[in-house]
């Protein structure tokens, strides 16, 4: 069966040398208490339908000032044990439901399975990461490395120059060059909407990188809030830059000379990297908003990746088998619970709070 939603992976690198992340002092000093309280307020404003219950139960179990923020297992643990404070509470008999479409009709969505959805999201969103600039990177056997970059510029070496006009690119009318002793990331093309090329059949990892000028503009959401790719949506986690994953690194085969930290530069770009099936010999990426992108490198799921991620980050390269066994996590606590139980469709009403977007498969069933 295939993985029904969507995914992506992040990590940590620290600049130089390989290590465990640092904590900030909110996230070394957050006691079980302050976890029950938080926990406490969600469940009550859940209780209510307070307009903004559904924001915090996001940030909750998002995790993002937590020192295990990019964990997906751990992101899955809070989104269950919050779904089961709230079916707890809500067994006396007086949480207000809010509503789900279900065609023309609605159904009455409790509480916990809100939290549950939310969850489910959760874990297989894109979350943003730290590129750490390289002055040197050769590009794999069986890889496809695309540089996007103003008219009149070198590319990086074996890279295939994508410039303005180029007939695999949408948008894209402009380009910027910033430093160029960074690969792939010294430029960038702006306004890029979409992109579409040849592939391989198969299974592919797709690294998509900015500029290392978006870390310095402190750009929320790099690459929007979704991508879509193949026609599918895939959901990028909104976090300030200071929150994007640490990190990762283009390397070459030799990773200790890739490591080398004559080879690393100072400053960042934003990176998200994602597997996707290759749709009848095609990859086809969208940016409704409009994005600025350095590069797309496209290589073969079961080669060693071109972007090093740390080991200090354990879940946080998703999968398949990763996203689906933390999806399946939360089902299986909400099916114990009262509130999984099936609900009653009733008449079309208005939606009782604002929801997060139900994320679309990004490979098919």
């Amino acid at each position: 069966m295939r993985f029904p939603t969507l995914f992506l992976t992040c990590s940590i690198l620290v600049a130089g040398a390989f290590g465990a992340a640092a904590q900030s002092p909110q996230q070394a000093t957050r006691t079980p208490d302050q976890d029950s309280r938080e926990i406490r307020d969600i469940v009550e404003g859940a209780a209510r339908n307070d307009a903004g219950w559904r924001k915090q139960a996001d940030d909750y179990v998002r995790g993002e000032q937590r020192p295990t923020f990019g964990n997906r297992a751990h992101a899955s643990d809070r989104a269950i044990r919050l779904l089961e404070a709230v079916d707890e509470r809500c067994r006396r008999g007086d949480c207000q439901t809010g509503r789900q479409a279900v065609g023309t009709a609605s159904v009455a969505q409790s509480p916990a399975q809100e939290v549950a959805r939310i969850g489910k999201t959760n874990v297989c969103s894109a979350y943003p990461i730290e590129a750490v600039g390289v002055r040197r990177w050769t590009v794999p056997a069986g890889s496809m490395a695309f540089d996007f970059q103003p008219r009149g510029v070198r590319p990086s070496a074996g890279a295939i120059p994508i410039i303005p006009g180029d007939t695999r690119l949408i948008g894209g009318p402009r380009g910027e060059r910033y430093v160029e002793d960074y690969v792939l990331t010294g430029d960038s093309l702006l306004d890029v909407r979409g992109f579409k090329t040849a592939v391989p059949p198969g299974r592919l990892r797709v690294i998509l990188l900015g500029s290392i000028e978006q870390r310095r503009q402190a750009s929320r959401l790099p690459f929007g809030p979704i991508i879509e790719v193949n026609g599918r949506i895939l959901e990028v986690l909104g976090v300030a830059p200071n929150r994007w994953l640490q990190r990762g690194m283009l390397t070459s085969a030799d990773r200790a000379e890739a490591t080398a930290g004559a080879d690393l530069l100072s400053g960042v770009a934003p990176a998200i990297v994602f597997e996707a099936d290759g749709d009848r010999g095609q990859l086809t990426l969208g940016f409704p908003t409009g994005v600025e992108v350095g590069a797309v490198i496209i290589e073969p799921s079961d080669q060693p990746s071109s972007f090093l991620l740390d080991s200090a980050a354990p879940n946080a390269v998703a999968s398949d088998t990763t996203c689906l066994r933390e999806q399946e996590k939360i089902d299986r606590a909400l099916a114990k619970l009262p509130s999984g139980r099936p609900t009653t469709v009733r008449t079309p009403t208005v939606e009782s709070g604002p929801r997060p977007p139900t994320p679309t498969p990004l490979s098919p069933s």
